[in-house]
């Protein structure tokens, strides 16, 4: 359909949410693969979709997988952006990463400061005009940068994260095993 995806993030096995978000989001759609930011101290041993390797400190690298990417089959980067994840002050080499892309990227943002600093905001405001898609996950965040960054709200997408507020109800029938309902 949209052809081959790759997600550029943290990646299980380091812990921490965004690499959990990346591995479930990957894990729900076809043909992808992995460009992982590989910090100081994360483990060394990724599983067999993590096709490349960013250390998040060492700018050549972002530039050769950028490269790289130009020159293969994917079809699409999706960027996780977090200012702690990738590297440079506040993450900056993010913006050095897209500008060398020739791949259209779809950003997903994580963490949308309220009071950001100067680099901060241009860091976002850059990837945001760098990006042939923006996604945040809350209406909250939407608003924050279209008030406090000055970003037009038909350049974003809201796709809400967690679980959706469903209607509690009643079951129907009850599990003896489990007791349920309780007796009252």
């Amino acid at each position: 359909m949209f052809g081959r995806t790759v997600f550029v993030a943290t990646y299980p096995p380091r812990r921490c949410g965004i690499a959990t978000f990346t591995r479930n989001l990957a894990d729900s759609t076809g043909d992808h693969e992995i460009a992982v930011l590989h910090a100081p101290g994360d483990p060394d041993v990724y599983p067999s979709e993590v096709r490349h390797r960013i250390r998040r400190d060492i700018l050549a690298d972002y530039l050769e997988v950028a490269r790289n990417l130009n020159r293969s089959s994917v079809a699409v980067v999706s960027v996780q952006h977090e200012y702690g994840i990738w590297g440079g002050d506040d993450g900056e080499f993010v913006l050095d990463f897209v500008g060398a892309l020739t791949k259209p990227v779809v950003t997903t943002f994580h963490t949308v400061p309220q009071n950001p600093s100067a680099r901060q905001r241009a860091i976002l405001v850059g990837l945001v005009g760098a990006s042939a898609a923006s996604v945040v996950m809350s209406q909250s965040a939407a608003r924050l940068l279209t008030r406090i960054y000055g970003i037009a709200p038909n350049w974003l997408d809201v796709l809400p994260h967690g679980v959706p507020n469903l209607p509690w109800s009643r079951p129907t029938r009850s599990s003896p095993a489990l007791a349920w309902p309780p007796d009252r």
